[in-house]
């Protein structure tokens, strides 16, 4: 089946089983706050008053990659200059925006610091944890603005010598997850550009969500898009359900597209002839103690907790999967839109796990 991605709102959307049917956002992940480190402020030199002929770019700018380490040498004599006693090495980082991070800068030397500075060439504020040394960005959300863009990390001594010895460092920014705004963002781009290709960048779309989820893998939006396209565009339901089984794990949903009479009647026809009485095509949602079944404009049909559901379980000789209310609660029935016999299986399972709590 082919998938195509909602651009606007950034969201997947089935082409191939209904036009206009499509996932709703998902709502922010929730995070427990951290408390911030005990931390001092960056010593930043004053460049106001130093002579135009004293400042100079370094000799080199190279890459550097998050979770890799750089081994640099600062020497006076070809690193940056700031002042008459202050010099820096800089690296140019690549990022997709969004990230939270640590940097660890070892040396022999303790007055090395770390500065970052967006493309603008604005500094972000920075803090040395006084316990750690390591250094985080003190921005409102601990990381850096959603959307790619290059930044630069600059390595810098405040008093040394001309004519001194290089300064041997490692310096490593250590990924350790996105912030909610950016992971919400890398989402959209996700999305935006699997819409761009057409429908046919679902490998593509696999790819870049299996380095979202491992890149934040506390959050579980990239979960649940990896589970629909496992199940809907590899046609590997194994796969699938994995995925479904973090997105449940971490707060979120296992998302399939089902079909339904306006009423939730059982159907006319046995087997796979089904007929539905004014056919209508949702997507069921199932989360932890709870599902809902929501159409394609984004509006709950159905919510019912586990304590609302007497029974799940399959119509024999057919994908219809019939479920039972509980407390005058009338009983619904439904079918996955692809009659599938595995995914009837693994609707009915996932319900009996998650929201009814029954091995």
């Amino acid at each position: 089946m082919i998938w195509a991605l909602l651009a606007a709102s950034g969201f997947f959307n089935l082409t191939a089983l209904a036009q206009q049917s499509g996932l709703p956002p998902l709502p922010k992940p929730k995070t427990t706050p951290t408390p911030k480190p005990r931390a001092s402020v960056t010593p930043k030199p004053d460049t106001n008053n130093t002579p135009a002929n004293l400042l100079r770019d370094p000799a080199n700018v190279p890459p550097i990659m998050l979770n890799q380490a750089a081994n640099g040498n600062l020497d006076p004599k070809t690193a940056g200059r700031l002042t008459q006693s202050s010099y820096y090495d800089e690296y140019a980082l690549t990022a997709l925006g969004g990230e939270l991070f640590v940097i660890q800068l070892q040396s022999a030397n303790p007055t090395l610091a770390v500065q970052v500075f967006d493309k603008e060439r604005a500094g972000l504020p920075i803090l040395k944890d006084a316990r750690t040394g390591e250094f985080k960005l003190d921005t409102p959300d601990g990381g850096l603005p959603p959307g790619d863009a290059e930044y630069r990390v600059r390595v810098q001594i405040p008093n040394v010598e001309a004519n001194a010895v290089p300064i041997a460092y490692t310096l490593k920014l250590n990924l350790t997850g996105l912030t909610d705004d950016g992971y919400s963002a890398r989402l959209q781009q996700i999305s935006v550009a699997f819409n761009a290709s057409g429908g046919k960048g679902g490998d593509v779309a696999i790819t870049k969500l299996e380095q979202l989820a491992r890149d934040e893998p506390r959050k579980p939006g990239a979960f649940e898009r990896l589970g629909m396209l496992y199940l809907y565009h590899r046609h590997d339901p194994t796969q699938a359900l994995k995925q479904m089984e973090q997105a449940l794990k971490l707060g979120g949903a296992a998302i399939f597209q089902i079909t339904h009479a306006s009423q939730w009647r059982q159907p006319a026809g046995k087997g796979q002839a089904l007929v539905w009485k004014d056919e209508r095509i949702s997507w069921l949602n199932i989360r932890s103690g709870q599902i809902e079944v929501t159409n394609s404009d984004e509006a709950s049909l159905i919510t019912a907790s586990g304590q609302q559901i007497k029974e799940i379980g399959r119509m024999k000789g057919s994908p219809v999967i019939e479920m039972k209310g509980s407390g005058g609660n009338p009983s619904r029935y439904f079918a996955p839109f692809t009659k599938n016999e595995a995914e009837v299986d693994a609707i009915v399972n996932l319900i009996k796990a998650h929201v009814l709590r029954k091995g």
